[in-house]
């Protein structure tokens, strides 16, 4: 199918969406899932009217360039006060729980895998080791979730597939080059830095100029709209282009930018959340025709569902009720945040990442099944129980007399619902 063609079919599914969509809704139907369902029935497993590519690049390239985007959008929203807010929890579930999360997942996966090498493991645990907030929208987006709950799942979902990245670019030119470069530690931190700076200059000074911009009447509100969108890409293409991490140096770039111009220019990423939002959704789709659909029909997924099924429950729900242990915060809030960890957009990237520089993968690989069943599963299971686990926990626990969890933070910009919702 031509790129006209299959942007054709993508517009069609995403149009037939929107007319259903808040029927879709009431069902707790996210567009992740008909999209994903969509592409599995479109792509070479099913009609054959999407081809899956010979070579991922086009592919690659949206799904990195939407992510940066997403993430310049979400923090432009989170702000410094959350941050603060949050750097308990937050800092508890990156710094231990995370790290928890990869060791768990590689010796799980070169357990349960048999003749997976492990770098293969290592590889397995840090692409599935990223969040993703949005395919859990209502979890964040509902005042009945106390707001320090709120926060923590937000920035540990932005800054975890960042701190990640390295770890999964290590693994894959691993087993790529079958050795390992003895000094990739120090290349990780060097990106790290190099994304901070980069992206630091670049949101400071979009949220100085934008407001000047606006009070000096230089520019109007229809064209500042699209800059937004063009900051977040810049972000993102400079520090990739300096050898630093895009996908932090967007993140971060969207926390400074929100938090200087103080979120005058909030309404203005509306734009750039449309197109990234209509861009996820092209990226589910392909996730669909060219992983989901192939995998399935290369069988034998017992063995992958198991693996599946231990990331998205004891995998993360271990990890993070130690990380947040001492905290105060009740069993039952532990399970809440360690089960509302989907697995998402960074996943798909990754595992894009790892087909364009690992060729030879095929789609029976332990590898390429593991990760594109959990995140099929993540996008179902955590689609249909968002709504109603979140309002439950939410009258609980502001039921609860003293509890921790209701502890006064700042409280931030509420984050934009709209379409952010129909992501995840």
């Amino acid at each position: 199918m031509s790129a006209l063609a299959g942007t054709a079919v993508a517009a069609g599914v995403a149009a037939g969406y929107g007319l259903l969509a808040r029927r879709l809704d009431r069902w707790n139907v996210t567009a992740p899932m008909v999209f994903v369902a969509a592409g599995a029935l479109l792509g070479e497993a099913g009609f054959g009217l999407i081809q899956s590519p010979a070579e991922a690049h086009s592919l690659l390239t949206l799904a990195e360039l939407t992510l940066a985007v997403l993430l310049f959008v979400d923090a432009s929203a989170v702000s410094l006060r959350r941050i603060r807010g949050a750097a308990v929890l937050a800092g508890r579930l990156l710094l231990i729980g995370l790290p928890l999360t990869m060791v768990a997942g590689t010796l799980t996966a070169a357990w349960l895998f048999p003749g997976v090498a492990w770098w293969e493991a290592v590889l397995i645990a840090t692409m599935l080791a990223p969040t993703d907030a949005a395919l859990g929208m209502p979890v964040v987006a509902n005042r009945l979730v106390p707001t320090r709950i709120r926060q923590a799942l937000i920035v540990e979902s932005g800054l975890n597939d960042g701190i990640a990245t390295p770890f999964v670019l290590v693994a894959i030119a691993a087993i790529a080059t079958k050795e390992t470069h003895d000094l990739w530690g120090v290349h990780a931190v060097v990106e790290l830095l190099v994304a901070v700076v980069v992206a630091v200059a670049i949101g400071w000074l979009g949220g100085r100029l934008f407001p000047l911009a606006r009070e000096r009447g230089w520019t109007s509100d229809h064209f500042a709209t699209f800059a937004v969108l063009a900051l977040a890409l810049l972000a993102y293409a400079c520090s990739s282009a300096l050898g630093g991490n895009g996908f932090v140096a967007a993140f971060v770039a969207g926390i400074v930018f929100g938090s200087v111009s103080r979120h005058t220019e909030a309404e203005s990423a509306d734009v750039a959340e449309t197109v990234s939002v209509f861009a996820s959704l092209v990226v589910w789709l392909l996730f669909g025709a060219a992983l989901v659909g192939p995998v399935i029909r290369a069988g034998g997924l017992l063995l992958p569902v198991v693996f599946a099924v231990l990331a998205l429950t004891v995998l993360r729900i271990g990890p993070v009720a130690l990380a947040l242990a001492g905290t105060g915060l009740r069993a039952r809030t532990l399970g809440f945040v360690g089960w509302f960890g989907p697995r998402g957009l960074a996943s798909v990237v990754f595992i894009l990442i790892a087909v364009t520089r690992l060729p030879e993968l095929p789609a029976s690989a332990p590898l390429m099944q593991a990760v594109t069943v959990t995140v099929l599963l993540s996008v179902l299971l955590h689609g249909l129980t968002a709504e109603p686990l979140t309002g439950r926990y939410g009258r609980w626990i502001n039921a609860q007399d003293g509890a921790a969890e209701l502890l006064d933070v700042p409280h931030p910009h509420h984050p934009r619902r709209g379409l952010l919702h129909h992501r995840g």
